[in-house]
């Protein structure tokens, strides 16, 4: 439930100042769309534990439990997409370079980035549907050979993780993960050398703009930690398939949504300072 406080808090706070009269810029529509993806995954993780630990026929459900995988599977890649989209518009408005195709970007970043986070939407959807058939199909399989319900779930889930691990793997977690480290690579050297400029020039005019670009890198390398301990996690659960496996898997992953917002709202200056202003009546 935190995690999606924390979610809603992101994408509430972003629309009430634009309600406020203030316009909304890139970033705030990348965070939106993280805020609801975000949000919406959590909400499948949730509803997946009551129905596989708290309800007993669960393998009655094929066809609800098929469409709650689909959507577990698009709200998680349509994140991971969505933070890749967020390294290459800070990487293209950190990053200084003269590279004709680089100021392209620079030009037409807003217009980009609409481009992606449709991409975001409908790239992890279209991977989401063979999920779903592959899924159903192995409840229905296994709902006709007389197994017991609890059995039917577990061969479903098994076989729903060899597909996750095959298809949406690579294409939903790994090339996000993979565009990102591409585009935080060079913001890294860029803010070594202007504040290597700064120093020598002994001049402090730009401090609070470079203060803000150190705090982006640290936000983005957070996140894509994340997503990266997240893919080791299920590699590890896909090569060494045992009970303590499973539960560092599912706590990784339990764990992306909270972790994400969490990072979001303190690499923002605005959303961390009405956090702020939130809990200290709440500690008196």
């Amino acid at each position: 439930m935190i995690a999606i406080l924390t979610c809603v808090f992101i994408v509430a706070l972003i629309l009430l100042d634009w309600a406020r009269g203030r316009s909304l810029n890139t970033r705030d529509l990348i965070l939106i769309a993280l805020g609801i993806s975000g949000a919406c995954f959590q909400c499948t993780l949730i509803v997946d534990l009551c129905l596989s630990k708290l309800l007993v026929d669960v393998g009655d459900l094929g066809h609800s439990y098929a469409v709650l995988l689909q959507l577990q599977m698009w709200t998680g890649s349509s994140s991971a997409w969505l933070t890749a989209c967020l390294c290459i518009f800070y990487c293209v408005k950190i990053v200084d370079c003269n590279h004709r195709l680089f100021i392209w970007l620079k030009l037409r970043i807003s217009t980009v980035v609409l481009w992606l986070q449709l991409w975001s939407v409908l790239e992890p959807l279209v991977l989401s549907v063979p999920i779903y058939w592959d899924s159903y199909r192995s409840f229905n399989d296994h709902s006709t050979m007389g197994l017991k319900s609890n059995s039917t779930v577990s061969s479903a889930k098994v076989k729903f993780q060899i597909s996750y691990m095959s298809v949406a793997e690579p294409l939903g977690f790994c090339i996000p993960l993979l565009l990102g480290v591409v585009s935080i690579t060079p913001i890294l050297p860029s803010l070594y050398r202007h504040t290597r400029r700064m120093k020598e020039n002994a001049s402090g005019f730009s401090q609070p703009r470079l203060g803000a670009h150190i705090s982006a890198a640290r936000m983005l390398v957070a996140l894509l930690l994340i997503y990266l301990v997240v893919i080791l996690t299920s590699v590890l659960h896909a090569l060494v398939s045992s009970e303590l496996s499973i539960i560092v898997s599912d706590v990784s992953i339990a764990w992306i949504t909270p972790a994400e917002s969490t990072i979001l709202i303190l690499g923002n200056t605005r959303l961390k300072q009405v956090l702020w202003k939130v809990l200290l009546p709440c500690k008196q």
